[in-house]
């Protein structure tokens, strides 16, 4: 019998312990855990898998370690793009290299691994528009557009970017959207070994990347503040990139587009608010702003956050009243990293500063060895993101 055959064969709302709403790197990774541990987990997408998204499908060394902990990471190195190097351009044009472990890997192709991966680990897949969830005593039922309604002990949102869901409860309102990215997949006879990523001043007040994905294809993009003059008009950002940079004119000239420019927010920075909208309800990934500020990097933390969600859920459901209470303290411990790139982000607004900066990370060894280990997450990034940090290095 199907799911909708069940829905539709009986009266009562069919049950779960855990209902995820959302099917990408978070909703999925949660899934992923709790049904490996025999609890039964409904995953709710709107939308089948494999399916496009917005992305610059870049996957750093924190991602890597969460696919490590899915068990999926050979199945991702499998079908991702090895890069070894990244490649950070300042507002001044100077180019600072950093060597490390990276991945570059097309969403679409990510995610439908993500969601298979927690369907053989034992969730049930939904695909289905959830249009409202609310709490019912010591219940949470979930309603949809197209499906009878659903209930669980608990429930993960995991939504990204939209917020329209946690904001049916009362008090929550989360922060609108803070940058606007856009991307276009270009196929190019350029050999581009580095993941790039530029601030240079002639984009304005915005950045721009190119990652090269393997087989002649590059994800080049642009990205600037949620409301600014420049998020309106990405197309021209857009041209006004790939026309300025040397490495972005090249792989345009040598290739060709394929298909048109496209955009997503994104919520930056953590947003502790919408971490526990209910009493039994989480709030994990993008929605709660889990992307990190200056790299615009959200695959790794929507990952972890998952996974936090699914460990609080877990003693939850194993009958630890207080189970869920442990979510909130667990992700801001997570706090001092965004601070830090917090501080990196702030350094575009002095730019003799983070030419300074560039200049000592290209002479000193030791400085550019703990901006490898920040990046690896292995060393505080609150030592090397300030005035002490850059001060330190003159006398190692």
């Amino acid at each position: 019998m199907n799911l909708r055959t069940r829905l539709d064969s009986t009266r009562a709302p069919l049950s779960w312990d855990v209902i995820v709403v959302g099917g990408g790197p978070c909703g999925a990774a949660a899934a992923w855990s709790l049904a490996g541990r025999g609890w039964r987990v409904g995953l709710v997408d709107r939308q089948a898998f494999p399916r496009e998204k917005v992305c610059g499908d870049a996957l750093l060394p924190d991602a890597l370690h969460a696919l490590r902990r899915l068990a999926l990471a050979d199945e991702v190195f499998k079908a991702g793009h090895r890069v070894s190097s990244l490649s950070i351009v300042t507002p001044g044009g100077r180019e600072l290299r950093v060597p490390g472990e990276f991945l570059t890997l097309r969403r679409e192709v990510l995610d439908a691994i993500l969601h298979r991966g927690a369907v053989r680990a034992g969730a049930e897949a939904i695909q289905a528009e959830a249009v409202a969830v609310f709490e019912t005593g010591r219940r949470v039922r979930v309603e949809f557009r197209s499906l009878p309604p659903i209930e669980a002990r608990t429930c993960i949102l995991a939504t990204g970017a939209e917020t329209r869901l946690v904001q049916a409860f009362e008090g929550v309102a989360p922060v609108p959207p803070t940058a606007i990215a856009s991307r276009r997949y270009i196929r190019s006879g350029h050999s581009l070994d580095r993941l790039m990523v530029t601030y240079d001043r002639g984009l304005g007040p915005a950045y721009a990347w190119i990652f090269p994905l393997g087989g002649g294809w590059f994800n080049v993009g642009v990205g600037s503040l949620w409301g600014a003059r420049l998020a309106r008009d990405h197309p021209a950002l857009f041209d006004r990139f790939t026309a300025l940079c040397p490495e972005a004119r090249a792989v345009m000239a040598a290739g060709e587009a394929s298909g048109p420019l496209r955009s997503a927010p994104l919520r930056c920075g953590l947003d502790e608010r919408v971490l526990r909208p209910g009493r039994l309800c989480l709030a994990a990934g993008e929605l709660a702003a889990s992307t990190f500020p200056f790299t615009g990097e959200g695959i790794g933390k929507a990952l972890e956050t998952g996974l936090l969600a699914a460990e609080a859920v877990g003693g939850f459901l194993s009958g630890d009243e207080r189970g869920l209470e442990a979510y909130g303290p667990a992700v801001r411990q997570l706090e001092p990293k965004y601070r830090a790139y917090h501080a990196a982000h702030r350094l575009l607004n002095h730019p003799r500063l983070m030419e300074l900066a560039a200049w000592r990370l290209n002479r000193s060894p030791w400085l550019a060895a703990r901006l490898a280990a920040v990046l690896r997450e292995e060393e505080d990034p609150r030592a090397l993101f300030s005035v002490s940090g850059l001060l330190t290095s003159f006398f190692r």
